[in-house]
């Protein structure tokens, strides 16, 4: 127009152009805030994640733990004079161990055991609930039930 001043349409092309800027900024910032997040979540693993190996026979149970950050146990029907031999292989992080029976003190209870090998004698006859324990935990363990063959 002559005297300088935009039409109606050259404001509103103008303002409909900022619009677009501004969402095209926002979606950019939303994409970049989902990209550092799930950057961050794979950086550190959540502390709940565990990654182990289990297995179980009649007598035996054992573990190989990559992270384990959970409780796992397994019940044996042990008598009187039984043994269980217990091999640990810590590496790092917190582990726990329980040997018991329900509602009764633990016949053995440790936290982040130092000796590699120990053995537990069972002076009850019953069910055993063995438990292990772990927080960032790596390493092995293993428990195996030596039969008392009086």
């Amino acid at each position: 127009s002559p005297n300088g001043t935009r039409g109606k349409r050259g404001f509103a092309g103008e303002k409909e152009k900022m619009n677009r800027q501004k969402c095209t900024l926002w979606l950019c910032a939303g994409v970049l805030i989902i990209c550092a997040a799930l950057l961050i979540l794979s950086v550190f693993p959540s502390s709940t994640d565990s990654s182990f190996t289990r297995k179980v026979e009649s007598d035996s149970f054992s573990l190989g733990m990559e992270r384990l950050n959970d409780t796992l146990w397994e019940t044996f029907y042990l008598q009187t004079g039984d043994t269980i031999d217990v091999d640990v292989v810590h590496i790092s992080g917190e582990l726990c161990i329980s040997i018991g029976q329900k509602n009764q003190e633990p016949v053995y209870e440790g936290n982040n055991p130092e000796l590699n090998h120990f053995q537990v004698n069972i002076t009850n006859s019953g069910d055993y609930t063995i438990s292990v324990t772990g927080k960032q935990a790596e390493g092995s363990i293993s428990f195996h039930i030596l039969r008392n063959e009086e």
